[in-house]
């Protein structure tokens, strides 16, 4: 039997703005993969990941806008993760937020994980998938690139550079608009999806770290995971 992954309803937010300013119909985009208003309503939601991909699939096509994954990540920031968005931003150090992101984001989606390990002077960002059903999910992959580096800014301000971006698929997009997005040299047909940035960041520490709600958010997801 196929296992059928679920992911938090929170990853699609911004998606009713993006495609209403797009001219698109959010509703119809909806119900051709069998979800509703109602579904996105509240973060928290799991809606089926295989629904999810191909509703920024059929987004992109219906709206003519190859680049839809990359523009819906500019919608999103730390409140995308909930529970888990509060923990990061109460962390003492970047390095620690990195470390609580890989523990629980189970929680969001364990339909995929995320590894982080340092080597030399880098830090390597990688992205690996659990769910194969669906082998043309490159908006998905890039909104979750997209995501991963708006997040990196969040939490260690908007000069973050980026060494290098890796997608494993071939560009959907011209390449300018990667590298112009990205503000960093991007590959395609990689091994795998990967943001590397200077190591340096990872001591940078968090300005809005507060160690009550740190203990407090991660005992509840200790919790949730469990």
């Amino acid at each position: 039997m196929t296992q059928t992954y679920l992911i938090r309803s929170g990853s699609l937010m911004g998606f009713n703005d993006l495609v209403n300013d797009l001219g698109g119909d959010a509703k119809h985009l909806l119900e051709r993969v069998n979800l509703t208003a109602d579904d996105l309503a509240d973060g928290d939601n799991m809606i089926p990941f295989e629904a999810m991909v191909m509703l920024l699939e059929h987004a992109a096509c219906d709206l003519n806008c190859p680049s839809f994954g990359l523009k819906l990540s500019t919608y999103q920031d730390l409140q995308a993760l909930g529970s888990l968005g509060l923990l990061l931003k109460s962390c003492v150090t970047v390095r620690e937020a990195m470390a609580c992101a890989q523990r629980y984001l189970a929680l969001h989606s364990p339909a995929e994980y995320w590894r982080f390990s340092e080597e030399g002077r880098f830090t390597y960002i990688t992205r690996f998938e659990h769910f194969h059903g669906i082998s043309h999910a490159r908006q998905y992959k890039e909104l979750s690139l997209g995501v991963c580096f708006h997040l990196a800014q969040a939490l260690v301000g908007k000069n973050v550079k980026g060494y290098r971006l890796e997608f494993s698929h071939r560009p959907i997009s011209g390449l300018n608009l990667y590298r112009n997005f990205f503000s960093m040299g991007v590959s395609f047909n990689q091994e795998c999806d990967r943001l590397i940035v200077d190591r340096k960041y990872l001591s940078q520490p968090i300005t809005s770290f507060n160690e009550k709600n740190h203990h407090q958010i991660e005992d509840h997801l200790t919790e949730m995971l469990a």
